[in-house]
């Protein structure tokens, strides 16, 4: 039995062969995957809202009240303001703006993902513990030196007014 090895591979430029073939390979595959990206970007420039894509995190619903059957209220937060925003079945309407900082912290920290950041917050849930006789007692720890410089205040200015009463008398 005897094997017929072709004439290129006889010479040794059969390996040469192959290696060509897997950069050919190599190349195709980044022209496909420039492909699907660049398919990627013009389906993104052709619709920019799109969510399927492209999901905004620019745009919150912090809550939702259902007034009615058909009617609804809406706090919306887009990008640093928190709107009031009315729905109905027929219309949409803006009711106005949360200007209030310390209401939009509270806003913030009761809608999804919210965070312990509002001072409003914080202050209710110590008021609340304190209520049920839980209360951590930092904000008393923190009070009691202020009372006792008042304290201290007061007294100094009762000697004084001792001090000048006695001067007024002579």
């Amino acid at each position: 039995m005897t094997v017929d090895i072709p004439a290129s591979r006889a010479e040794g430029t059969g390996a040469r062969d192959d290696l060509a073939g897997v950069g050919w390979t190599a190349l195709w595959t980044v022209a496909v995957i420039a492909a699907i990206f660049l398919c990627f970007f013009v389906v993104r420039r052709l619709l920019p809202g799109s969510r399927f894509f492209f999901p905004s995190d620019a745009i919150t619903i912090l809550a939702r009240r259902n007034i009615a059957p058909n009617a609804a209220l809406f706090l919306v937060q887009m990008g640093r303001k928190i709107l009031r925003i009315g729905l109905s079945k027929d219309n949409i309407a803006f009711l106005g703006e949360v200007t209030d900082p310390d209401e939009a912290s509270y806003i913030r920290s009761l809608g999804p993902g919210g965070k312990k950041d509002s001072v409003a917050r914080e202050f209710d849930e110590e008021l609340k513990l304190a209520v049920e006789g839980k209360g951590t007692g930092e904000a008393e720890a923190d009070i009691r030196p202020e009372v006792e410089q008042v304290q201290n205040l007061k007294d100094e200015i009762a000697r004084i007014r001792t001090v000048i009463e006695g001067w007024k008398s002579k």
